[in-house]
């Protein structure tokens, strides 16, 4: 008779005792995440470290420096050889600057190359 009072008590009490360690768990992950957040504001703080992003990230040069970007015409964007569709989708030269510009919005517009044009209803 006493177990069976005693029982509805007991499993609040392990409920809660979980519910703890839950809370604690977060709390180790969120004092973790913040002292992540620290180190890197720190590192944004280095002149050095925001000249490196931004010469990776944003492909700035220092001044006096020369910029230069190599690009391989048989590369493809997504890492398959097909020949046929790189030259095909390839910019033509004799092409005006605007027409190159038209023609990459378009291509960015249908990722899926579904044939559908921007603009066109």
């Amino acid at each position: 008779m006493l177990a069976l009072l005693i029982l509805p008590y007991f499993q609040k009490w392990l409920i809660q005792r979980s519910e703890i360690e839950s809370a604690r768990a977060q709390v180790t992950q969120a004092q973790q995440d913040v002292a992540d957040l620290q180190t890197q504001r720190e590192r944004w703080r280095d002149p050095d470290y925001v000249k490196y992003q931004a010469r990776a990230r944003l492909d700035y040069v220092m001044p006096g420096d020369i910029g230069f970007r190599v690009s391989d015409p048989e590369a493809t964007v997504d890492g398959t050889d097909d020949s046929e569709s790189a030259t095909t989708k390839a910019p033509i030269k004799d092409r005006p600057w605007y027409s190159d510009l038209w023609r990459s919005a378009q291509m960015a517009a249908d990722p899926a190359g579904t044939g559908k044009r921007v603009g066109s209803r």
